[in-house]
């Protein structure tokens, strides 16, 4: 298992993919969660009294310029990890098998010695050490950032406790890893790299978009949607902090919702994926 997992680290670390995915990830905590943001609410600040009826909207921007500052960096980071990052982690899990199907390189690793148990167990835990560090990553980039907003705006710089720090990478790995564990679950039982992310963006972006939509109609909808990653998710970041701004994961919870509930739920959509892609992986055969 261990040579399993030291060869599927060294193949992910040399895979181009990899990079690209986990770059984008960061982009998006740079560019839309902070600077971005921090345009538009700083220009909003110094020309919305010129509009004429949001008299208010000064006021409200600089009390959302506050949320970009180091002592709100765990909630603003983390709306990263549910939106944007659930989509990359999504298509890297996928992509660290898909590709062992179409290449047929699969066929020539089970004609070693490590059997489908441990040639598996390597990749979950190769996939479950990148994401690690890819959280780690998003949230030394949201700390670099929010503390740039707070010189630029003269603010003083108050850290959350380390407590805390740990905490959130916590919560960031289960989001990030839950979402790659399904994608690495749809490409082993796809055997298809577009398929399995296809099918997994689709469900992400559309349908659990659509039923959280239309869940505020319906109370059993609405229980049904509770139940769901995405929306656990964004009770887990929310956990970290409301804040006024935007969320790129999601609606807000009307209640707020305890977050050992939420990341017990998380835990078992991971532990679900990762058992089924056992079972699929050593009963079936693995020609594409």
């Amino acid at each position: 298992m261990l040579a399993s997992f030291a060869a599927e680290l060294l193949k992910l670390r040399k895979r181009p993919a990899t990079l690209i995915l986990w770059t984008i990830f960061g982009l998006s905590i740079v560019l839309l969660g902070y600077l971005l943001t921090y345009l538009l609410l700083t220009a909003l600040d110094g020309g919305a009294s010129l509009q004429g009826p949001r008299q208010d909207a000064p006021v409200a921007a600089k009390g959302a310029v506050a949320e970009l500052y180091p002592r709100n960096v765990l909630a603003t980071t983390l709306r990263s990890f549910g939106g944007i990052g659930a989509g990359v982690a999504l298509i890297f899990g996928a992509l660290s098998v898909s590709g062992e199907y179409g290449w047929d390189t699969l066929k020539i690793v089970l004609t070693q010695r490590p059997g489908r148990l441990s040639v598996l167990a390597g990749k979950v835990t190769a996939v479950g050490v990148v994401v690690l560090v890819g959280a780690a990553a998003g949230l030394v980039l949201g700390a670099l950032c929010s503390y740039s907003v707070s010189l630029a705006e003269g603010a003083p710089v108050s850290w959350p406790s380390a407590g805390r720090w740990l905490e959130a990478l916590g919560a960031g790995w289960l989001i990030l890893a839950t979402n790659a564990y399904m994608g690495l679950f749809l490409a082993v039982l796809l055997r298809s790299g577009a398929l399995s992310v296809g099918i997994g963006l689709v469900y992400l972006l559309v349908v659990e978009g659509l039923l959280t939509g239309l869940a505020a109609f319906n109370d059993r909808l609405e229980t049904f949607v509770g139940a769901l990653p995405g929306r656990n998710s964004t009770d887990l970041v929310a956990a970290f902090g409301q804040s006024a701004l935007t969320p790129q994961s999601g609606p807000l919870p009307a209640e707020p919702v305890e977050p050992q509930q939420t990341s017990l739920v998380l835990a078992a959509y991971l532990t679900g994926f990762v058992v089924l892609s056992a079972l699929v992986f050593t009963r079936r055969e693995v020609t594409s």
